[in-house]
């Protein structure tokens, strides 16, 4: 048999509308507490970062004053360094200056003191030396003729001076003036002198000469009196 009874149900439509509500209001506490919780999590980062950031434009600031500080002193030793090369550098050149003058008093001094053995010789004419050396180049050369004169008389004489460097060039003897190779523009060598003169040059040998000897001849202007003859072998040195 059917039971034919009905169920009546009654509608609480207050009752939902506060389940509803208090959903509502639970999420949205739950929603603001998770926006306040993330809000103090980022302002707490943030100034965290500021933080950071300001220390390490302190430390760019004071990373910045040392480095100038460095650059600064860098450059006033440098500026000294080369302050005392130039001096070191002075002080050389005055030096090999100083060493050089010596030298040539010295040279002077045998000079004077070769003349003075000689003094009671009277000579019209005479080739003291002759020197050569290498300058700088592989086939430069400086020399360096010195002539003499002991004599009462205070008449100055002139001349000529022939110089002549002889040796082997492609198996053959050959011979080579000094003017020549120093590409003077004079036609030759030329002396004016009371009691001595030094005559010096700078020559370039040709390539694949070997010179053997320097021939030296001086010729005096005056009449009566005879050439000088002389010849210098090369320094095996030089």
């Amino acid at each position: 048999m059917i039971d034919s009874r009905l169920i009546v149900r009654r509608e609480r439509p207050l009752r939902s509308f506060l389940l509803a509500l208090l959903v509502v209001n639970l999420l949205a506490a739950a929603g603001y507490m998770a926006y306040v919780s993330g809000r103090d999590t980022l302002a707490e980062e943030y100034t965290a970062t500021r933080d950071e950031r300001d220390g390490l434009r302190i430390d760019i600031h004071v990373l910045q004053q040392a480095n100038t500080a460095l650059r600064a002193r860098a450059a006033v030793l440098e500026r000294t360094e080369q302050i005392q090369r130039r001096a070191y550098g002075d002080v050389d050149e005055k030096l090999k200056l100083l060493q050089d003058e010596i030298l040539a008093l010295k040279e002077e001094l045998a000079f004077y003191r070769g003349i003075a053995v000689t003094a009671n010789k009277e000579r019209a004419l005479d080739v003291r030396s002759f020197e050569i050396k290498r300058d700088g180049d592989e086939r430069a050369y400086r020399y360096r003729l010195v002539l003499t004169r002991v004599t009462k008389s205070d008449k100055v004489i002139s001349g000529a001076v022939n110089l002549s460097v002889v040796g082997k060039q492609g198996g053959r003897q050959t011979t080579y003036s000094v003017i020549d190779l120093s590409n003077s523009s004079a036609s030759e060598l030329t002396y004016r002198l009371k009691y001595f003169q030094r005559l010096e040059g700078r020559i370039t040998l040709p390539e694949g000469f070997v010179p053997q000897r320097v021939d030296v001849q001086v010729k005096a202007a005056q009449k009566g009196q005879a050439a000088i003859d002389k010849t210098f072998y090369w320094p095996t040195t030089g």
